[in-house]
């Protein structure tokens, strides 16, 4: 497919390393987009800048992210400006790529921006993300007062948290204690064992932990008792209503530690945004019923674009 650009060429080669960017554009950038997807936070760019590979550049107005590993990229939509791009911006881009041998491949789109130009099935094959990737979404308000019968269990489990570990406290987590957090998921990673590419992946973005609570807003709580770190989770913002949760660890043997964390920092959250991301499942059964267990609001499921040849 071709056709005669009504732009600037788009040039694959002014991408930049993440951790060559001015980190305050892109964090304007970010925070003023319409995107509700965990890849779109600053913190979750930050630490796994180094295993996604992740590189960006500015064109037309719009920010593009090229994860470089996986040769995958997503785009913002400016809120005010509602600069939702045609199917022809994108395959300008595409075409671009695939000219250096990638694949184009634009994933996290939107069903708005599909139905904002119907010419998307004529440069593109457009197909659903994959239920693995499906994005948990969550009221802040519920998951701090967790109300009715069907929350009652996780009530429950930090009311017999709170009776066996009376001496327990939740703290914020911020650059000042990131390492006992970091310590806490090393000895996590300990106990699980096997390795697999996502929690190759973790490992690799908790190295730079310290950078997103200097750089990306990220925040948290940590739970102690004594000297022990039990539990932490840890969230930053994608955009001014939603945030997302990075990264949550706690120590199996003190049951009701993982529900306590989460509460605490749902209660953070409030008055800072409305929405909370609690990422994917991965496939896994277990933290697919574990994500279901707390009543999502909706589950985002965005969309793959292939262009056509």
């Amino acid at each position: 497919m071709s056709f005669i650009p009504s732009f600037p060429p788009f040039s694959p080669e002014k991408f930049i390393p993440l951790a060559e960017c001015d980190l305050e554009k892109l964090r304007f950038a970010l925070l003023r987009s319409m995107e509700q997807s965990c890849e779109f936070a600053l913190a979750n760019l930050y630490t796994w800048k180094d295993f996604c590979q992740t590189k960006v550049q500015f064109w037309q107005d719009r920010l593009y992210i090229w994860f470089s590993q996986a040769d995958l990229m997503i785009f913002t939509v400016d809120r005010e400006k509602k600069n939702e791009p045609s199917a022809k911006e994108l395959f300008s881009v595409a075409s671009a790529m695939k000219k250096t041998g990638r694949s184009g491949k634009f994933y996290q789109v939107r069903k708005d921006t599909l139905e904002n130009d119907p010419a998307f099935p004529e440069f593109f094959r457009i197909e659903p993300g994959s239920e693995d990737t499906a994005e948990y979404i969550y009221e802040v308000e519920k998951l701090a007062l967790l109300p009715g019968s069907v929350l009652s269990k996780k009530r429950n489990l930090i009311h017999q948290f709170r009776r066996a570990h009376p001496e327990a406290k939740s703290v914020l987590l911020d650059r000042s204690n990131y390492s006992k957090a970091k310590a806490l998921a090393e000895e996590w990673y300990a106990f699980h064992g096997e390795e697999s590419h996502d929690l190759a992946g973790e490992k690799s973005a908790l190295q730079n932990m310290e950078g997103a609570f200097r750089y990306a807003g990220l925040t948290g709580v940590l739970v102690e008792e004594g000297d022990k770190v039990l539990a932490f989770a840890a969230a930053a913002p994608i955009t001014e209503t939603i945030w997302t949760e990075t990264l949550e660890k706690s120590l199996p043997q003190y049951k009701g530690a993982a529900q306590f964390a989460n509460n605490e920092l749902a209660k953070l959250l409030q008055g800072k945004c409305l929405l909370l991301n609690r990422e994917q499942d991965l496939g896994l059964p277990g933290l697919k019923q574990a994500k279901l267990s707390y009543l999502p609001e909706f589950l985002l499921r965005n969309f793959v674009l292939t262009p056509i040849e």
